[in-house]
């Protein structure tokens, strides 16, 4: 027989860093910072973003002094920094997750596509003779322009 039926916990489907930080959060520790501090962050030297995912959502103020500001988000990315257009400050991701990959583009089916209208995408009208109608007139004039 089964001890308990039910969903998993997300901790019971963790694995990995997510799983290490899940638990060091049980223990009311942190594996990564809350509150990311240090100096302010240029294409030379970002501020660096820990997390066991592809993304991370961060706040700015700009840090001290002229490029203070109001609170911004920011979501940064694996492998490329993202620049607060605000002040300028840069951050980079470090993560060890493995890069996300639209499944249906790495198999091929899909891609960057660009569509062009060679005259050969008809529209069927909807049920109604007036709907017909319209349609018809419509296919007639484009036809004769």
């Amino acid at each position: 027989g089964r001890d308990h039926v039910g969903f998993l916990s997300t901790l019971d489907h963790a694995t990995g860093e997510e799983k290490q930080e899940l638990l060091a959060e049980l223990e009311g520790k942190e594996l990564y910072e809350q509150y990311l501090t240090g100096p302010f962050g240029t294409i030379e030297k970002p501020v660096i973003v820990p997390s066991v995912f592809n993304t991370r959502i961060v706040g700015c103020v700009g840090g001290d002094g002229e490029s203070a500001h109001e609170l911004l988000w920011h979501e940064v990315k694996a492998g490329k920094p993202t620049i607060c257009a605000e002040c300028g400050q840069v951050f980079q991701l470090q993560t060890d997750a493995h890069p996300e990959q639209d499944p249906l583009e790495a198999s091929g089916a899909i891609g960057d596509s660009i569509v062009l209208d060679y005259g050969n995408i008809s529209h069927k009208p909807p049920l109604g003779d007036k709907e017909q109608e319209f349609w018809e007139a419509f296919e007639n004039y484009r036809k004769s322009k």
